[in-house]
């Protein structure tokens, strides 16, 4: 059973942020209790361009990229499920609440899936946090 909603600033400050928030830190432990999290396709492909983007800015260098990308993909084996077909499945409902709460459309895509399995999410983004409260979706994060 899936606990949360994850995404991708909550993933990319476990490995870019230095010192990593609290909150994020709280959200990577939760995983030892057995939480589980959910996120969309396209969160694999934010988590990859946050490292490639972390490491051309110099905030990585090649070691520690290799080792966050091991992170995620333990991460991925145990702790959190791609929901490999939640774009296409919302495509509409992910475009109007973009539209509602002016978010682009990959955040739009996260609100989608707490909304859809009502769930909380976990975020740091902060228009994505307003736009969740609005809905009526917990924050973790």
């Amino acid at each position: 059973m899936s606990n949360f909603v994850l995404d991708a600033s909550v993933g990319l400050a476990w490995a870019v942020d230095d010192p990593e928030p609290d909150s994020a830190r709280a959200i990577r432990e939760s995983f030892l209790t057995g939480r589980i999290a959910i996120v969309p396709s396209l969160w694999v492909l934010e988590i990859a361009n946050g490292l490639v983007m972390a490491e051309r800015r110099g905030k990585l260098d090649l070691a520690e990229v290799e080792r966050a990308r091991d992170l995620y993909e333990s991460m991925m084996a145990n702790y959190i499920e791609v929901q490999a077909d939640s774009p296409q499945a919302g495509f509409r409902e992910i475009q109007e609440i973009a539209r509602k709460h002016q978010l682009a459309a990959y955040n739009a895509a996260y609100l989608f899936l707490a909304l859809r399995h009502r769930l909380p999410l976990a975020t740091l983004d902060g228009s994505l946090r307003v736009a969740a409260q609005k809905s009526g979706v917990e924050i973790l994060a």
